[in-house]
């Protein structure tokens, strides 16, 4: 029987380096399995990823919003 995981925030990026930094050194004491870390690190470059385009939108509708009250944009 596996011990269950900690559950850890992964609201924003350092939350996420944190779950990093704790899976690395679980991994390291073996206390993980490489297997879980694995998938622990696909699965957090994928919410990194999906928090980075978030951002990205919500810069790009910034922009839109200044340019289109400059009436710099056409809608």
């Amino acid at each position: 029987v596996v011990a269950p995981l900690e559950v850890m925030p992964t609201k924003t990026p350092q939350d996420v380096a944190s779950l990093l930094s704790s899976t690395i050194a679980e991994v390291r004491a073996g206390k993980m399995d490489q297997r879980v870390a694995y998938t622990v690190g696909f699965l957090t470059n994928q919410l990194l990823r999906a928090m980075e385009v978030g951002e990205i939108h919500k810069k790009l509708s910034e922009v839109h919003t200044v340019l289109s009250n400059r009436g710099n944009v056409e809608e």
